[in-house]
């Protein structure tokens, strides 16, 4: 849990935006197949 944290928040810092977009459509999808 920890080390995804970091690793998420580093991603975040790196691609501010394209982390945003990922994260959005992961979500999206998540919400779709939930």
């Amino acid at each position: 849990m920890g080390q995804g944290s970091v690793l998420t928040m580093t991603c975040m810092m790196l691609n501010g935006f394209d982390i945003t977009l990922v994260l959005m459509s992961l979500y999206h999808r998540y919400v779709g197949l939930g």
